[in-house]
Parts: C-alpha cells; structure tokens; sequence
C-alpha cells in the first residue's frame, strides 16, 4: 500500500482507495450507459413509469385506509384526462 503525500485537506490518501473509487465510477457508468442504451426512446420508459405510479398510489391510498383497485384509478384518470381535452 502506496501513501501519496499528505494534503492540507484530506491528510495522506490511500492509492489502493483512489484504485477502488475509480472502479466504482466505472461501474456507475457503465450502468448509466446500458440504461441509456436500453431507453433511448422515451416512450417505452414513459409508460414504465407510468404503471409503477398506478401502483405506488394503490399502496399509498390502501397505507391512507382508504382502498381503492387499480382499475377504478385507470377510470378515473381517463375520465380526467378525457375533461382535460374537450
């Protein structure tokens, strides 16, 4: 284990550290780049999210005590949206 020299801020740094946070970049990164190669359109990451929502507001309406099914929430929202367009 190298120690490089001391800075003012962050005293002696560990070369086998910068080693494992320059990996982890790369990880994250490559991630990154294989989502975006995954969505490159926004459409199908739009309705993705879409569903997950629908889904988030059922367990967070059944957590309210206050149920409701998801194909009561589906008619509501094209109701909605249906008044937004006229």
């Amino acid at each position: 284990m190298r120690l490089l020299p001391k800075t003012k801020k962050y005293g002696r740094i560990n070369t086998k550290e910068i080693a494992v946070k320059k990996e982890l970049i790369k990880k994250g990164q490559e991630s990154l780049n294989r989502w975006q190669k995954k969505y490159r359109d926004i459409d199908p990451l739009r309705s993705a999210y879409q569903t997950k929502v629908l889904d988030w507001v059922v367990k967070s309406m059944t957590f309210e005590q206050e149920p409701v099914k998801i194909n009561r929430l589906k008619e509501l929202l094209s109701k909605e949206r249906a008044s937004l367009v006229r």
